[in-house]
């Protein structure tokens, strides 16, 4: 069983040192991904001799409190991922179409993890690439540690 498990070492903008469950509450728990096509896709690619996009590297933030799995839009754009359909979410803002996509994530020391319906959503100003959701999150065992400052995925 692929088992990750990060703490996190937090630090001000002066540098000075902060306790791993402070740097937890003002970041979150995030992990590194590479973001890649779907296998299906790379499958077809493969099949017409044509080039697999080289999968993107980033940082998904881990949230417990959705559904879908999300990507960012540029980096759906950047793999050439062509839209699956569209899905209604539910904003603070209100109620919004947001397009959906298949794709990979590939997690470190796990198995390539397909997300056959992805939520397309603006997330590169918040310095992330992909929101892992509960959709993936159903498929692993996920142990958040808070007065550690860690968390553990086991898949």
């Amino acid at each position: 069983m692929p088992i990750f498990h990060q703490r996190f070492e937090g630090r001000t903008n002066q540098g000075q040192e902060v306790p791993s469950a402070i740097a937890w509450l003002h970041i979150g728990p995030r992990i590194q991904v590479l973001i890649g096509v779907h296998s299906a896709l790379e499958k077809a690619l493969a099949a017409e001799s044509k080039p697999v996009p080289v999968p993107l590297p980033g940082l998904a933030l881990i949230d417990t409190g959705a559904t879908k799995t999300s990507i960012d839009l540029g980096a759906a754009t950047k793999l050439g991922l062509a839209p699956t359909g569209v899905i209604k979410l539910g904003t603070a803002g209100g109620a919004q179409d947001a397009p959906t996509f298949a794709f990979s994530f590939q997690l470190p020391s796990f198995p390539r993890l397909d997300s056959p319906q992805g939520v397309g959503c603006n997330l590169a100003g918040q310095g992330i690439i992909a929101l892992i959701r509960m959709d993936l999150l159903s498929r692993c065992l996920f142990v958040l540690n808070g007065p550690d400052g860690s968390f553990t995925l086991a898949h």
